[in-house]
């Protein structure tokens, strides 16, 4: 048989073929596979421990537990370190506690050293109870990339987590931890102190204690340039607890630079509370001040409710209490949410209630579109032997703020009242804007009404003189531009005991417009005589004052003088 000579170059071709192929399959002899390694009990160390289990580990295992496992796995030699990108599976938060033990930190996830650095571990835990950290360190320590998905962290004694990394929390609770304590100096953030980027997502994060001299930041402290999102979550009974260096952020304290997000969001219940000075029930936000860059804060279609800053006396004089929700000097913007029956007060001896829901102070630009606040207030406290405290901005104070607009928001029912005084050569605190204060910068409102808002006067008793109700919607002492809104029903009164009444919709001291406005049954009240009540509708005290459009001032009363208008307008 001749061959046909065109087949041999074919043969040849297909050994060459095969001989290329064989360094591939060389490759994947020597590839290493992932495991799965699985906890056979809950001792600290040995065999079959998940420390032995973590030692073993290589990046992109996951480590599980025993079917039979159940109970607390409490830890006698230091926390477990996990420096490898591994996946921990617990039988469920439920199940299985990793506790410290009183003696140490639980998980310290970190990258290890080398040279040159190698990137940064990713790691996961989820199905888990950490408990049990100290007081000198939290449940978990994070300089890495790490994921908590259905895990609860409680009753750490050194707060809940520290993140120096990214950490994103997903349908996890982090509740009843603790930072400080009655002895303590400066205590910060019992739930998680942020230093990184954290996502927080469908959580819970509250009954987080912060206590001592001065305490920041409850549920969460992020520090200066950091990042942090929150969505779909609660915070609910966190308390900042401090002495005389003060209180700030029973949920949230947030310092300069950081870019914060929160969507979704109920805060219910939180509170900063200070023998000394105490700010931010839920949120303290700082700004970047002269220098630094600008801390910026969306708050979008979320509830703030029942939140207080409650300032202490210690000493002389009260305390003051102030943004009873949210204390701001941030770049703010709120949209779409409802703040209500938060409260900023006062102590005894005169202590300032600021802001009842929201006081900012010399921070940027405040936004507001879309929100309610109802019910909040802002009451100053009371004082037997000198002056009650003022009360500012029953919802809103503003000052020294950079512009403020407003549109498309309701105020209802919130109330300033000033505190008490009950001696002679004393005098109640005065209470101005029983809806908003504006002390300096310009205000835009547009839209939106203000009905059944109040500005009370502290009353005076054994020769004290009463304290004034002054702007029973708005108190304006900057530029103010009022549009297409309403102003019905509020009404503003002098403390019982002689005090006066004066603008039960608006007062004004300074520049203001109003256009396509109904201003409708507001009341100036006295509070008894001596008092007067005067300028029902608007009370304008100076400035130049334009009322445009189709505004309207009528059906106002005045106990003394003024049903409608009091003071010179120019009408257009």
């Amino acid at each position: 048989m001749i061959l046909n000579p065109r087949m041999r170059p074919r043969a040849a071709r297909i050994r060459r073929q095969a001989r290329r192929l064989r360094p591939r399959l060389d490759a994947m002899e020597g590839r290493a596979l992932l495991s799965t390694l699985v906890v056979q009990n809950l001792n600290d160390d040995g065999v079959g421990s998940l420390r032995a289990d973590l030692a073993a580990a290589r990046t992109g295992d996951t480590i599980k537990f025993a079917g039979s496992l159940s109970g607390t796995l409490t830890l006698t030699s230091g926390p477990l370190v996990v420096d490898t990108g591994v996946s921990i599976r617990g039988p469920g938060a439920g199940k299985l506690t990793i506790s410290g033990g009183g003696t140490s930190g639980v998980f310290l996830i970190e990258t290890p050293y080398g040279d040159p650095m190698p990137p940064p571990i990713s790691a996961s835990l989820s199905g888990l109870t950490i408990a049990g950290g100290d007081a000198n360190d939290p449940g978990i320590l994070n300089f890495a990339t790490a994921t908590l998905d259905h895990v609860v962290v409680t009753g750490n004694q050194g707060g809940g987590i520290t993140n120096g990394g990214t950490m994103t929390i997903t349908d996890s609770s982090v509740s009843a931890n603790t930072a400080g304590g009655p002895s303590a100096g400066l205590s910060l953030a019992a739930g998680v102190f942020n230093e990184g980027t954290l996502t927080v997502v469908r959580s819970d994060v509250s009954r987080n204690t912060s206590q001592g001299t001065t305490a920041v930041g409850a549920g969460i402290l992020s520090t200066y340039n950091t990042v942090l999102d929150i969505s779909s979550s609660t915070f609910v009974g966190n308390k900042a607890l401090g002495g005389g260096g003060g209180a700030d952020g029973g949920a949230i304290h947030v310092d300069g630079g950081a870019v914060v997000t929160i969507a979704g969001t109920t805060f219910r219940g939180n509170v900063a509370v200070a023998t000394g000075n105490a700010q931010g029930g839920a949120l303290d936000l700082l700004g970047g001040g002269f220098f630094g860059p600008a801390t910026t804060v969306t708050v979008t279609g979320s509830l703030f409710d029942g939140n207080q800053a409650i300032g202490g006396q210690s000493g002389l004089f009260g305390g003051s209490g102030s943004g009873g929700a949210i204390q701001d000097s941030a770049d703010l913007t709120v949209s779409n949410s409802t703040l209500t029956g938060n409260a900023a007060i006062g102590s005894v001896g005169g202590g300032l209630g600021v802001g009842g829901a929201i006081a900012v102070q010399g921070g940027g630009p405040l936004a507001l579109s879309g929100d309610m606040l109802i019910g909040n207030r802002a009451q100053g406290g009371s004082s037997s032997g000198g002056f009650g405290g003022l009360a500012a901005g029953g919802a809103i104070d503003l000052l020294f703020a950079q512009p403020a607009t407003i549109a498309n928001t309701g105020f209802l029912g919130n109330r300033a009242v000033g505190g008490g005084a009950s001696d002679t050569g004393g005098a109640g605190g005065s209470a101005i804007g029983g809806a908003i204060h504006n002390n300096d910068g310009g205000l835009s409102i547009t839209g939106g009404f203000f009905l059944l808002n109040q500005a009370e006067g502290g009353s005076g008793a054994g020769g004290a003189t009463a304290g004034d109700g002054v702007g029973g919607a708005i108190m304006n002492q900057g530029n103010l531009v009022l549009s297409g809104s309403r102003l019905v029903g509020n009404m503003a009164r002098g403390g019982s005991g002689g005090g006066n009444g004066f603008g039960g919709g608006l007062y004004t001291s300074a520049a203001t417009t109003i256009a396509d406005t109904l201003v409708l049954a507001n009341a100036a009240e006295d509070g008894g005589a001596p008092g007067t009540g005067v300028g029902g509708g608007l009370y304008i005290a100076s400035g130049a004052t334009t009322l445009k459009g189709k505004t309207r001032v009528i059906g106002n009363r005045a106990s003394t003088s003024n049903d409608n208008i009091f003071g010179t307008y120019q009408a257009s």
